[in-house]
């Protein structure tokens, strides 16, 4: 049951035996300590473990330069300029939508004003009242009237005029462009048809002029404006023979016309010159055409009209109010997102770093007590010198 074993198998075992011993021993040197160079890397690379995992503890980030991680460092950086981006977009939301309610209240008092003109012109329209109590419901009326263009002109936001068309570059004209994301071709822009004057003639209501005197829309164009006269074509309120005195006075024409008095229109007076004795003298003359019994109920009509373009207007923009909530609830659920992203691939993890560095600190403890040992190895040779 045992195996033959011979003198030279003793032999052959002895030397290889011998040789595996002396493979294993190492020699005493005292230029180079190899145990101690060992030991010194192990304990360069706990102290640098160390060190990182207190970085990353009091920084929060696993991440703190590109060397941490080259790939994940361009990965947070882009996601962080995005979510920066979001929060942009959000703000361009909000004042968007404080924009469209501060445009919202300066309609709702135009419409107060519309509705208060309307009811006015329906009460002097009956016949009960006297030609005195006519001419006060009218004084109200041009006071409303005044209020509308004032409303109309003095409606700003953040030095915009709101209710403006008077150029290319006005919201009445281009609109209101909002960056609503964060690529350039997220973008929302406000119907210019919001922004359109406000005002009693842009409206339809009548025209004011600069010197006060009124004129009633005839038609659906810009120009269509008649000047209001009395039944015979008589201007009222003309100031001279010169072609700006031929309109007509508000208060004096709407007095008239809710008393039941059919207009007609005039166009421009026309000049001509004649010469006598070297003296030039120029006559101007004013044409008429007759307007069908334009009187108080075809007020009411432009008045019902006004109130719808404003009405509509404020319809729009409940729309547009709804549409940036929902976009702003957009934003905030894609900020969320990133943000979550961003964390697992930029924050440390405290757990795992404490943990890091408890057993960093440690073999950093155990590798500088064991280079103490390691570094007095050599000294040996002392020993062996003295005998």
């Amino acid at each position: 049951m045992y195996g033959y074993f011979s003198f030279a198998n003793l032999e052959s075992y002895k030397e290889v035996n011998w040789s595996l011993e002396r493979r294993s021993t190492m020699s005493i040197t005292v230029n180079t300590n190899m145990q101690a160079l060992k030991i010194q890397q192990n304990l360069n690379s706990a102290t640098s473990k160390m060190n990182t995992a207190m970085e990353r503890m009091a920084s929060g980030y696993k991440i703190n330069s590109a060397a941490d991680d080259a790939a994940g460092y361009a990965v947070s950086t882009r996601l962080q300029t995005t979510i920066s981006s979001s929060k942009v977009a959000s703000d361009n939301v909000a004042i968007g939508a404080n924009l469209l309610d501060t445009s919202e209240g300066s309609l709702n008092t135009i419409g107060s004003n519309l509705s208060r003109i309307r009811d006015l012109s329906e009460e002097a329209a009956t016949g009960t009242y006297s030609t005195k109590d006519v001419s006060a419901i009218v004084t109200e009326i041009m006071q409303r009237v005044q209020e509308v263009d004032r409303s109309s002109s003095s409606a700003t936001f953040n030095s915009i005029n709101l209710f403006d068309s008077s150029s290319a570059t006005t919201a009445g004209q281009s609109g209101i462009k909002l960056q609503i994301g964060t690529t350039s071709t997220d973008t929302l822009t406000l119907d210019k048809n919001l922004f359109k004057e406000a005002t009693s003639s842009a409206l339809g209501l009548f025209k004011v002029t600069d010197e006060g005197n009124m004129q009633v829309k005839t038609g659906t164009g810009d120009n269509d404006w008649a000047n209001l006269t009395d039944k015979n074509g008589n201007l009222y309120n003309v100031k001279s023979a010169t072609a700006e005195g031929y309109y007509t006075k508000v208060s004096t024409a709407l007095t008239a016309m809710f008393n039941g008095t059919t207009y007609s229109t005039t166009t421009a007076p026309t000049s001509s010159t004649s010469t006598t004795g070297g003296t030039v003298t120029t006559t101007y003359s004013v044409a008429t055409t007759a307007i069908t019994a334009y009187s108080a109920s075809n007020f009411l009509n432009d008045a019902d009209q006004a109130i719808s373009n404003v009405t509509d207007r404020i319809t729009k923009i409940g729309a547009y109010q709804n549409r940036l909530t929902s976009i702003t609830n957009s934003l905030g659920t894609q900020e969320t997102n990133l943000t979550a992203a961003n964390s697992t691939i930029k924050d440390a993890n405290v757990a795992e770093e404490s943990a890091s560095y408890v057993q960093a600190q440690i073999l950093q403890s155990a590798s500088a007590t064991l280079l103490v040992q390691a570094n007095s190895a050599p000294q040996i040779a002392l020993t062996l010198i003295k005998g």
